[in-house]
Parts: structure tokens; C-alpha cells; sequence
């Protein structure tokens, strides 16, 4: 090595991007557990065409495209499962994102969006033998650790690191420009990274497609009507030149072609935890005394959130047993970001009583989670009444320790065949009022306005359906059917509303029908492949 080599070295930083592609879709399937069989796609909750944002491999297969619409997206591929982008296991995966790529290298900056960079600035001692290499190997590794495909690109300056994660899983040719680093373990899904050697960073962006610039649709458009679809051809470019067409924007996209990033790593501060552990002199082996002594480090740890105007959603507690019983993890969530004891105390003590302990508990350890400011605003004074988050709060408390948590939680709306189907129950945050937003192929029986004090008619869904017998005219239209012991006359009926699913494999029909009688309306239906009639709720 010569003293130049040596000297470019030491002055220009080393930068390693770490890359998560299609980061929603990988942390909604995080959430799922895997890949539905029908493939998976994403909208935007706040589209009200919920357009496709992100498609799973399975479901591009059936031809499913980002920016088409969901409905033609579900004609296309009537098993395919569409879920609005959950922004909170977002949050979540990112955070786990943060943690295990701190825990190799402690300058970290990050995007929110599956993109973070990390320097490699004072690590060299830790790998004295592989080097870089090493360091880009140690990212890949802990990333894969948590169920993500990743790509590594390291280089002198942000942009570049960034293409060359993104390009990492392009085979060209890099020699003389770039290494490509092979991991130890290739049966991993990524089993490669690229480190741009120092001083070649504009060889490197020459062959690059100009598509690869940051927020440049505009200007990337005008340079495809000119003739110039690479980096090397725009760096080619005269600046000036480049700055009377394309404005300021143009020559900063003029240096980043060049390889001259000013855009500097700027490390995130660190999250603080706000975390207290209670030692007992003696194992506890009753309910309320545990509940009596955590009341000491609860205050400690809210009195060290609302010092500096934090609170806290979720609070994880941990118990130690004398024993050889593992230690118990669970949450308390509260339905708002809130500091308060009483409130706190009373949910953690709701939560003790739902267990039962077969050791003595030597330690307790607690940490707030989801930590953000307070509430600053006073509650409305005028306006209809809401519930009060502390309120709201237990009451979900109470629901979790009456029904359990697998009958417990939000329900969104799904797109799917089956009406049945169109709901799930999954775990999240609750608002101050649940709603399910989506539509339904069914219209309720046509009901006049109601007046004051009235109520609108509900659905009450039988889960799963009950086998009924129905009596038909010679028509084909119900007029009697039997719930149980009891035989129902219909009045009137509504319907038929026909729906059909799996004609590609073995085609499953069901014919509805609702039917208003003696008082009560039913929504019944004929399954095909069983030949049998099925009551699906009741409406009143």
C-alpha cells in the first residue's frame, strides 16, 4: 500500500447501508407468521381506492401489481389476502432492527423505512483479520437473525453505500471498483454484500441507471427525453450546463453521479429505557402481596417518565423464580400514552390476579415501552361525552381477563369471499371508539330512518354456522325453516345473492338468502358441495 492509498483511507469515512426490500410487506408478514397460501398484498389505510402498495412473490405470480386496485387485485386472485400497512408492527420490526444492528456497531442512523446506515469509524480493532468484510458480515447476520432478507452495501458516502445494497443482488461486474464479500453460511437467502473500494466510488455509479437517484422523478424524466439513462453519463456533464437545465436539484444529482456525497452519517440517539427491578428478601408466593410489592418500583419508574413529560402505552413486566421455572414475560397495554399510578397500579393488578403462581417469585423487573410525551391538550368541554382513557383502559383489562386473550382484541376488516371471513380479531391498539372500516357485498334489509331513541339494525353472526332445515316452493324460495325444535313461517324474503370461490380447483357456491318473519330476520344460506342449508346470524 502506498502513502496515497494510505492517506484516502484515513480521511474519507467508511459507510455500510443496510437494506430490508419491500420492509412493509416483510414486517406485516412478521405479524402474520408467514405468507398466507393466496399471497399477501398491502394498501394504503389512507387511499380511499386502497390501491396495492406492496405484493408478496406468491401473489405477483397471480398477476397482482402495485397501484392496481384492490378489488381488481381480488378478481384476479380471489384468494388473496389484502391488509391495510400496519404501521405499529412497522414501528415495532424497525425498533428490532435498531437493537441488533447497535449491538455491532453503536453509530447508527436510520430512515424509518427498512434503510438504515451504520459507520464503520472505530472498528477496526474488532476485526483485525477479515476487516470490512467482517463487519459486513456481522450486519447480514444479525439482520437474518430476525427473519428479514437483507442487503449490505458499504462504501465512502451514504448514496453510494445505498446503491450498492441495492444492487447487491445484481451479478455484474465490479472488478477493479467494488468486492463482492461471500458469507460463511450460503444457505442463507442473501448470501453476499458489496464494499465500494475507497476513491473508486464514481467508477462504481458509472454504469448505474440514473433511476437510482433520491427524489428525482422529475428530473430523472427530463435526462431520459435527452439521451441519459446512466450515472457516468451525467457525470460526464458539464455542472454548469447541468445547472442552467435541471436548476440547483440538477447539480446536486450532478455530484451524487460523481460520487461526491456531502450528505454526511448523522448516528440516531440512542432510545432510553426507563426500566426499575424489585429484589425480594423472601420468595412471594401470593397474588396480592406481589401486587403490594411492585407498588414501589412502578412509582420509581413513573416518577423517572413524568420528570421529563414522558409516558408510556405498554408496560413489560418480568417475574424470577426461586426455582428452575423460567421467567415470565408478559405486557399490560393501556388504551392511551399515560404516566399515571393509580391507573398503572390498577392494570398491573388486574393482570396478577389472572395468574397463578407455582413458585416463589424472587424478583420483579419492569420496562415502559412505546414511550412518547404525554397528553398536553385538556379533554374536550363541550361535544358529545368519550370515555376517559383510564376508564377505557380497565375496561379492556376486564375484557382480557373474562374472555381471554384469543377472543380479545381489534377487528379489521379483510377482503375475502366468504362473508365470515371478512373480520378478524388481532391484537393492536384500541381507540378511543373500535370501528371496522371496509364495505360488504350484503345490504342490510331496507329499514325506514330510525327516530329519536331508536336503534339501527345489527348483524349477529353465528360462529361457526348452524345446519338448519328449510322448507321451498315449487319456485325455489324458502317459506319455512326449522331453528332447533322451533318452526319459523317466513314473511318475506330478500335475496338470492349468489357467491363462488376456488372454480380453478374444486368450486365451493353459496346462495343467500334473508328471511323476515315472526318478528326477527335471519340471514340463512345453501351450500352447493354439502347440499345443506346454513343459518349465519341474525339481524335485529
Amino acid at each position: 500500500m502506498n502513502v496515497c492509498s494510505v492517506i484516502v483511507s484515513l480521511s474519507s469515512p467508511r459507510i455500510a447501508c443496510v437494506y430490508v426490500p419491500d420492509f412493509r410487506l416483510q414486517a406485516t408478514l412478521g405479524l402474520l407468521g408467514g405468507e398466507p397460501p393466496g399471497g399477501l398484498a398491502l394498501v394504503d389505510p389512507g387511499d380511499g381506492r386502497r390501491r396495492i402498495v406492496a405484493a408478496s412473490h406468491a401473489a405477483r405470480l397471480d398477476g397482482v401489481k402495485r397501484g392496481m386496485a384492490s378489488t381488481t387485485a381480488t378478481a384476479i386472485a380471489p384468494e388473496l389476502c389484502v391488509r391495510p400497512v400496519n404501521s405499529s408492527a412497522m414501528a415495532a420490526a424497525h425498533r428490532d432492527l435498531e437493537a441488533a444492528i447497535r449491538s455491532i456497531a453503536p453509530h447508527l442512523e436510520t430512515t424509518g423505512a427498512g434503510v438504515l446506515y451504520s459507520s464503520y469509524q472505530g472498528l477496526a480493532r474488532r476485526y483485525p483479520n477479515d476487516g470490512e468484510a467482517g463487519f459486513i458480515e456481522d450486519l447480514r447476520r444479525v439482520v437474518s437473525d430476525l427473519g428479514f432478507p437483507v442487503r449490505v452495501g458499504m462504501a465512502g458516502s451514504r448514496f453510494v453505500s445505498r446503491v450498492a445494497a441495492i444492487m447487491e443482488g445484481c451479478r455484474s461486474d465490479f472488478s477493479g471498483v467494488a468486492e463482492v464479500v461471500v458469507a460463511d453460511d450460503r444457505e442463507r437467502v442473501c448470501a453476499f454484500g458489496i464494499r465500494v473500494l475507497a476513491g473508486r466510488e464514481r467508477d462504481f455509479l458509472a454504469p448505474m441507471p440514473i433511476e437510482l437517484l433520491p427524489d428525482a422523478l422529475v428530473e430523472i424524466a427530463t435526462l431520459k427525453r435527452l439521451g441519459i439513462l446512466s450515472m457516468g453519463a451525467l457525470a460526464a456533464l458539464d455542472a454548469s450546463a447541468v445547472t442552467r437545465r435541471l436548476g440547483p436539484k440538477g447539480l446536486v444529482l450532478h455530484r451524487l453521479a460523481r460520487g461526491l456525497d456531502r450528505c454526511t452519517l448523522v448516528p440516531s440517539a440512542e432510545p432510553r429505557r426507563f426500566h426499575s427491578h424489585c429484589s425480594m428478601d423472601a420468595p412471594v408466593v401470593d397474588v396480592e402481596a406481589l401486587s403490594f410489592v411492585l407498588r414501589p418500583s412502578l412509582h420509581q419508574l413513573l416518577e423517572s417518565l413524568s420528570g421529563q413529560g414522558l409516558a408510556a402505552r405498554v408496560l413489560q413486566w418480568s417475574l424470577e423464580f426461586e426455582g428452575s421455572e423460567p421467567p415470565w414475560v408478559g405486557k399490560t397495554s393501556a388504551a392511551s400514552p399515560t404516566a399515571s399510578a393509580p391507573l398503572w397500579s390498577r392494570l398491573l393488578k388486574l393482570e396478577m390476579d389472572r395468574l397463578t403462581l407455582k413458585e416463589g417469585v424472587v424478583g420483579v423487573q419492569l420496562e415502559a415501552l412505546e414511550v412518547g410525551r404525554g397528553p398536553r391538550e385538556q379533554q374536550r368541554v363541550t361535544g358529545p361525552r368519550s370515555p376517559a382513557p383510564g376508564a377505557l383502559s380497565v375496561t379492556l383489562a376486564h375484557l382480557a381477563a373474562e374472555l381471554g386473550d384469543a377472543r380479545h382484541g381489534v377487528l379489521r376488516a379483510e377482503a375475502h369471499v366468504w362473508p365470515e371471513s371478512r373480520c378478524s380479531l388481532t391484537e393492536g391498539e384500541f381507540p378511543g371508539r373500535v370501528r371496522v372500516s371496509g364495505s360488504s357485498s350484503f345490504r342490510l334489509v331496507p329499514q325506514a330512518r330510525p327516530s329519536r331513541g331508536q336503534l339501527l339494525p345489527g348483524f349477529r353472526r353465528l360462529s361457526p354456522p348452524r345446519p338448519i332445515e328449510v322448507e321451498l316452493l315449487p319456485s325455489g324460495q324458502p317459506f319455512r325453516f326449522r331453528v332447533g325444535d322451533r318452526l319459523r313461517t317466513v314473511e318475506r324474503v330478500f335475496g338470492p345473492w349468489d357467491l363462488s370461490s376456488g372454480w380453478w380447483n374444486h368450486e365451493q357456491q353459496r346462495r343467500y338468502f334473508q328471511l323476515q318473519g315472526e318478528g326477527a330476520i335471519a340471514q340463512v344460506y345453501y351450500e352447493t358441495c354439502q347440499r345443506c342449508w346454513f343459518l349465519d346470524g341474525w339481524i335485529d
